[in-house]
């Protein structure tokens, strides 16, 4: 399982992401992908 932080959310917000990052998250299944509550709101806030 994966649990993903706002650097690695942000970055997928950017104008131009990382595509080695883009290609990571690719090869992870959706169900193994997880963010926390805090992270949600830093990037709420953020945007």
């Amino acid at each position: 399982m994966y649990l993903f932080d706002t650097d690695i959310l942000s970055n997928l917000l950017r104008r131009t992401p990382s595509t080695v990052l883009i290609a990571k998250l690719a090869s992870v299944p959706p169900e193994q992908q997880f963010t926390s509550a805090i992270t949600l709101g830093r990037l709420y806030f953020w945007v």
